[in-house]
């Protein structure tokens, strides 16, 4: 069924849920017979037959499907059943225990002493267990689900393309706790390293990164770069596949460890390539937004390119971006990166120059579930607010998060143009300096 059609059926199946009957006497009163009434407030309609919340009825309005609206809600109501037949969606399963790092954290709160490796890796072999219990069963219930990746550390649940029609039937599944839209996520970037004071840190402090590994959560880095202490010479990324990790090329002294969660033909949103990841050991980058992010956070100054913030800070390639779109992959990026912590003591900072518009500061999302629970094992996330500018609640997920330190991008009072007419006063004469 065209999307047109769906959202215009959905929009009359919700108008249809939000009518309320009111009740008609069997005769008129008379006018003795009826008693002053200062206000009468109008009846409250039964729990089944509520009014539907007004940015649902926004929602359907502004052409959401239904398979929109079963995606958002993770709940399939009867009347949609039928329309969302044969659809399926990426969605996150949320089990019940608690992640490596909650569980950890939950331990230092009561005052236990802290887990050793032994313990943390009992902890998630635990977790690993009740996930395939839980798989086995869910690949028993309906055959065309494609599992998709596996959290323990930061999240604990897995990423699935699953049936829109079966939702309610995988939640009733034991140790499910939840099921969520998985978050989608685009790059973003704004920045300036004068502008932010960097410079007067490295002079007055003499502090330029020393002893910090940051972890890039991008499109990959091209660690051929000159930037990362690479050759910087264009053949050798151009003959150096993104798919394997070619002898002696990865890693890096600069770039010490990574990996590829996407795969080149990698796309969330399906526009451009495959929903379905082909992950990979190599985080070389093909869109080439992680290689500049990487820079401006610790590159070295080659050529005209500029030093980074913490120069001498080393990075961790996390790629979830395919060589153009979207991305579902950012927790398992964020579950990689707290796993790698809590076992070695880094990455010590987290930085995510991604996310998705009007994201929800909301725990159950995902997203922002696994950068706190990332944060509260001791890692620093920063993750960007987004380039929209001054729109009310425009600020993305997972920066969202309550424990996040989210940076927006920000006008440098210069502005570069092609150039402009002055069709007032016209007497206008420019001075050039």
């Amino acid at each position: 069924m065209k999307k047109g059609t769906l959202a215009l059926l959905s929009f009359a199946l919700v108008c249809s849920l939000a009518l309320t009957g009111f009740p008609v006497s069997a005769r008129m009163a008379s006018a003795s017979e009826r008693a002053p009434v200062a206000q009468q407030l109008p009846p409250t309609p039964p729990p089944h037959r509520e009014l539907v919340p007004v940015e649902i009825r926004a929602a359907f309005e502004g052409g959401m499907t239904a398979e929109e609206f079963v995606e958002r809600s993770g709940r399939v109501p009867q009347a949609l059943k039928s329309t969302v037949e044969g659809e399926q969606a990426t969605m996150v399963i949320e089990l019940a225990q608690p992640p490596l790092a909650a569980y950890v954290v939950e331990r230092r709160a009561s005052g236990q002493l802290e887990m050793q490796a032994a313990e943390r890796g009992a902890y998630v072999e635990t977790l690993e267990r009740i996930q395939r219990d839980v798989e086995s069963r869910l690949l028993a219930l309906e055959e065309s689900v494609t599992i998709m990746s596996h959290y323990t550390a930061a999240y604990n649940g897995f990423l699935a393309r699953v049936p829109l029609d079966r939702l309610d039937e995988i939640r009733d599944l034991p140790e499910v706790k939840a099921i969520h839209r998985a978050p989608e996520h685009r790059p973003a970037l704004g920045t300036s390293v004068p502008l932010i004071g960097a410079p007067r840190v490295w002079e007055d402090l003499g502090y330029r990164g020393e002893g910090v590994t940051i972890a890039v959560i991008d499109s990959g880095t091209d660690y051929t770069h000159a930037n990362f202490g690479g050759s910087g010479d264009p053949a050798d990324y151009r003959d150096n596949s993104p798919d394997i990790v070619e002898e002696g090329t990865f890693p890096t002294t600069k770039v010490i460890t990574g990996t590829d969660f996407a795969g080149t033909n990698y796309d969330a949103s399906g526009e451009s390539g495959s929903t379905i990841p082909n992950p990979d050991d190599d985080p070389l980058d093909e869109m080439f937004h992680g290689t500049h992010v990487a820079s401006i956070a610790a590159g070295i100054q080659a050529g005209e390119v500029m030093t980074g913030v913490a120069p001498a800070a080393n990075l961790i390639a996390l790629k979830v971006f395919g060589e153009s779109g979207s991305t579902n992959l950012t927790v398992d990026a964020i579950d990689w990166a707290t796993a790698h912590y809590l076992e070695h003591g880094y990455p010590q900072v987290i930085n995510m120059s991604l996310g998705s518009f009007y994201g929800p500061a909301d725990p159950n999302d995902p997203s922002v579930a696994a950068t706190d629970n990332a944060s509260a094992a001791g890692i620093v996330v920063v993750a960007a607010a987004g380039n929209m500018g001054d729109t009310s609640y425009i600020l993305d997920s997972p920066g969202s998060a309550d424990t996040a330190i989210s940076a927006a991008a920000s006008e440098d009072g210069v502005s570069v143009v092609d150039g402009f007419e002055v069709i007032t006063p016209t007497d206008f004469r420019p001075y050039l300096c």
